[in-house]
């Protein structure tokens, strides 16, 4: 068995993709929708926080400002891989296109709690949690 095949096997076995996708399919096109709404997003943010540190100096920066960069990165490079590997690779991509879209919202997450209290950040965390706690039961459990 080569590798490509091994690959696509454990990973519809681990229930990532339902169906993989055929080869001159496109993928669906809501997903399309989120990523160009992350993507705006993504490069926002970058901008954002470059300007923010030329006018600190990094060292006063909070640590959640480079765990902010980090998941801003992981999403817009599982989008820019993803669109670029989809003819040859439609179900790397749709894996990428979902790990895009999970670090994305948790860009988003993390950014609207900078700058609140510790309490708003539990309870903002424990609705992120709970949001993919319901996807995944929605999703990937049997009916």
């Amino acid at each position: 068995m080569d590798v490509k095949a091994f690959l696509l096997k454990v990973i519809t076995k681990l229930g990532w993709v339902s169906d993989p996708p055929a080869a001159d399919q496109e993928p669906p096109r809501y997903q399309d929708y989120w990523v160009k709404i992350l993507v705006v997003f993504c490069s926002a943010s970058s901008i954002e926080l470059a300007l923010l540190s030329a006018q600190i100096q990094y060292s006063q920066l909070p640590p959640i400002f480079c765990f902010l960069g980090i998941t801003i990165i992981l999403s817009f490079t599982c989008f820019f891989v993803s669109k670029s590997i989809h003819f040859n690779y439609p179900l790397a991509a749709h894996v990428l296109d979902r790990f895009g879209i999970f670090f994305g919202v948790t860009a988003i997450f993390i950014s609207i709690t900078i700058p609140f209290p510790l309490w708003f950040k539990c309870l903002t965390c424990f609705i992120y949690v709970l949001c993919w706690l319901t996807i995944l039961f929605c999703n990937y459990l049997p009916s």
